[in-house]
């Protein structure tokens, strides 16, 4: 491994790799910034990708500041964050278009944003369905813009301490 020491980036997506175990072997690689196992763009990934593992992977190699072409560490992680909070409230929609909330476990967000489709009775007042709709909907946003500007703030406040 001494001829990589000064290794900063490595794809290893589309190698079959079944555990965060067998990323063991990079772990001394402290100039390793950045990994990608999930290569969206080749359409590339490993078996360990269907799993929780970035989480594991950041404790495993602390000096990762990109994992998959996405920021986790550092300036504009935050960002990432955010975006990634905003997929998993807006993955909750078709499940709500169904009707069927109980298949998915929903925050209450998410029952904010999707209760404007699971209402499914018609109304006889298209106004007064369409204000209930942008109602909920502009609660919803409500609750991104907020959580969007305590990690700005949190960010700004971090980044001043400095």
């Amino acid at each position: 491994m001494q001829l990589l020491d000064k290794l900063q980036s490595l794809n290893v997506s589309g190698n079959l790799l079944g555990s965060i175990d067998v990323l063991r072997v990079i772990c001394n690689l402290g100039q390793l910034t950045n990994l990608i196992l999930h290569d969206q763009n080749l359409g590339l990934s490993n078996p360990m990708c269907n799993t929780s593992y970035i989480d594991e992977v950041l404790i495993m190699l602390p000096a990762i500041f990109m994992l998959d072409g996405q920021r986790v560490r550092g300036k504009g992680s935050e960002l990432f964050k955010l975006c990634k909070e905003m997929d998993r409230v807006l993955n909750c929609l078709p499940v709500a278009r169904t009707g069927n909330l109980n298949d998915k476990k929903c925050t209450d967000e998410e029952v904010v944003v999707t209760q404007w489709i699971v209402d499914t009775e018609p109304k006889q007042d298209k106004v007064l369905d369409s204000e209930e709709q942008l109602s909920a909907m502009l609660a919803s946003c409500k609750v991104l813009s907020q959580k969007g500007e305590e990690m700005l703030a949190d960010a700004k406040d971090s980044h001043e301490r400095r």
